[in-house]
């Protein structure tokens, strides 16, 4: 076992973080790989009864007999490998030299993020930045519309011109949904937790819809069930932005009949609510398989729909990312082919005064 009361050599400025919580450090015997010294971190993370030698470090043999031939050779080795202990794994930036002057080589291991996660988060940074850039100038098309519009034009010029509007907003949608899941995956969303009222954020929520409901015939609804408080506190914007993509979805695929929004109190605890949102709609209705890809990105229940309706499916991952975020675990939805669809989620807020 590797002895506790050994330090390094105090002349040598690489091994200022010797003592460094994260960073796994050890001189090692050259001729029979034994770790004979080592810093608190690596004797955690071998353990009481882990063996002390560099082979059952790295986890594989060939692996240290290439390290030596690098040494022999007086060259410097440097990998990123997992390696593993008996809680589990992790990826470390592993190095070894012998400096000059000494015996023993010293080995170092850096903790760092896995391959995929620097993957994703690259691509993450990427998307958002896109985003960005496309957003700006797309905003000045979609104004510039509206202002001619505004204009006296002929019914050819106009129907053109409300045909390009419509496809700029809805452009722009799907820029904006793509900025918020690359700010979710990126963990840059933070809630933003302060005092509303509950019939504000329902009003808010359906009135951009109202026109497209009443241009169907289609009933829009809110009912809020006697015992739920008006005045609470949480995060109105991203609660706001999920019932307008469950209940703007609803609509899409309602022809008749209505779609109603439930809220009701799933359990409370003192100041402490959780609020259960149920949206019902009498429209098309999904199989059990159509209900399984509704959550996959750019995802919808099946080929034929995305023909007629449109849509890409982000809104719906991004609501069950944004339920997630506010302690709601996931959208639960109830489907029957022809009948209609439910889809229900639940978060957690406390109760509070008025709203400023």
């Amino acid at each position: 076992m590797l002895s506790p009361d050994a330090t390094p050599s105090e002349n040598d400025a690489a091994l200022a973080a010797w003592r460094h919580g994260a960073l796994l450090m050890a001189w090692v015997e050259p001729q029979d790989g034994r770790l004979l010294r080592a810093n608190p971190a690596l004797q955690e993370w071998l353990g009481k009864d882990g063996a002390g030698d560099l082979a059952h470090l790295l986890g594989h043999a060939d692996m240290a007999l290439e390290v030596w031939a690098h040494l022999r050779a007086g060259r410097d080795w440097h990998t990123r490998l997992k390696l593993s202990n008996a809680t589990g794994s992790r990826w470390f930036q592993v190095s070894l030299r012998q400096p000059p002057g000494e015996g023993l080589a010293l080995l170092t291991a850096l903790p760092v993020r896995a391959p995929d996660e620097e993957m994703a988060e690259s691509q993450s940074a990427l998307v958002s930045h896109l985003s960005h850039e496309l957003r700006t100038p797309l905003t000045g098309v979609i104004s510039l519309t509206e202002l001619v519009l505004s204009s006296t034009l002929g019914d050819r010029q106009r129907k053109l011109l409300e045909m390009s509007l419509q496809s700029g907003r809805n452009l722009l949608e799907l820029i904006n949904h793509t900025l918020d899941l690359a700010k979710v995956d990126a963990g840059a969303m933070k809630l933003d937790v302060r005092a509303f009222a509950l019939h504000d954020c329902l009003r808010d929520a359906l009135q951009p819809l109202l026109a497209a409901a009443h241009a169907k015939g289609v009933q829009l609804q809110a009912r809020v069930q006697p015992g739920v408080p008006n005045e609470l506190v949480g995060d109105a914007l991203r609660l706001r932005q999920v019932l307008g993509n469950l209940v703007g979805n609803a609509l899409k695929f309602t022809a008749k009949g209505q779609v109603r929004v439930d809220v009701s109190r799933a359990h409370h605890t003192g100041p402490k609510l959780r609020l259960r949102f149920a949206i019902t709609d009498t429209g098309l209705g999904m199989t059990p398989a159509q209900v399984q890809q509704l959550f996959a990105p750019f995802a919808q229940a099946d080929a034929s729909i995305a023909r007629r309706f449109g849509g890409t499916g982000l809104g719906l991952m991004i609501s069950q990312r944004l339920v997630g975020l506010m302690g709601g675990g996931r959208i639960e939805v109830e489907s029957s082919p022809g009948v209609g669809s439910c889809f229900s989620f639940e978060v957690d807020c406390q109760r509070g005064g008025p709203a400023a």
